[in-house]
């Protein structure tokens, strides 16, 4: 059986992307969870990145640890708000999901099709730790908990 782990951090997004940025960066994360077998999300909203990993414990941890060379060229006060272990992925279909509350990049959302905004709403109503979080980021109360603004 395999030992699940999930962590979820924030980010300040340092610079404006456009969308070909956006795209080939999500692109270049997509492959690298999907080599690892790693699953999660990436919430845009009020300037601010939240990304959660799951799977293997190890590679949760191999693929946070890489996330530093990131600051200073697009990201800020990365900061990790939950890292525990699991028994089931939230996302295990998607190994990076997107999700924008930003109309910048909404054509990159990975929710716009029903079934998936179904799958969305469902799982933000689930009242499990992880979508109590992003409930939160989207409400934007977790930047000012962290003083990110």
């Amino acid at each position: 059986m395999e030992n699940l782990s999930s962590v979820i951090y924030v980010s300040l997004v340092t610079k404006g992307y456009s969308i070909r940025e956006a795209e080939a960066m999500l692109k270049v994360a997509r492959e690298a969870r999907c080599l690892m077998d790693l699953t999660g999300i990436a919430v845009f909203a009020n300037g601010m990145i939240m990304t959660i990993i799951e799977g293997d414990t190890e590679n949760v941890k191999s693929y946070y640890k890489g996330v530093n060379q990131y600051i200073g060229v697009g990201l800020n006060n990365v900061i990790k708000i939950l890292d525990k272990s699991i028994s089931n992925r939230s996302f295990p279909q998607y190994c990076l999901a997107f999700k924008s509350f930003d109309e910048h990049l909404l054509s990159l959302d990975d929710f716009k099709e029903e079934e998936d905004k179904i799958f969305f709403e469902q799982f933000l109503s689930s009242g499990n730790i992880v979508s109590k979080i992003i409930k939160e980021f989207i409400a934007d109360k977790i930047p000012r908990l962290f003083h990110l603004r």
